[in-house]
């Protein structure tokens, strides 16, 4: 296999998230100039990036688990108590969201 950037053989290539690899150093000197993968064009996102959305992500899937819990036991819990950690999960939601994108 080889660098499509150098077209010289491969050590140690860096994979890219759409699955293209390419040496390190090679990937790193082409990002500075354009944030896309060299042959699908594909956006490269940082760590920052993939870290921000994936607990956007899991914010979510917390907020839905949990409406289905306090659903189950609405005939439990006092109403004031639901809408308070329904609300407080999404402010946590909000603002990580907020945080996000006035980063970006």
């Amino acid at each position: 296999m080889i660098c499509s950037i150098c077209l010289n053989k491969l050590n140690n290539p860096r994979l890219l998230p759409c699955m293209h690899k390419f040496h390190p150093q090679c990937i790193q000197q082409w990002i500075e100039i354009d944030n896309s993968c060299p042959l699908c064009r594909k956006t490269i996102e940082d760590d920052g990036e993939i870290f921000i959305k994936n607990l956007v992500f899991d914010l979510y899937f917390i907020l839905i688990i949990t409406v289905i819990q306090l659903l189950h036991l609405r005939f439990t819990l006092p109403i004031f108590l639901i809408t308070f950690l329904l609300n407080s999960i999404l402010v946590i939601v909000r603002n990580v969201c907020f945080a996000y994108y006035n980063v970006s």
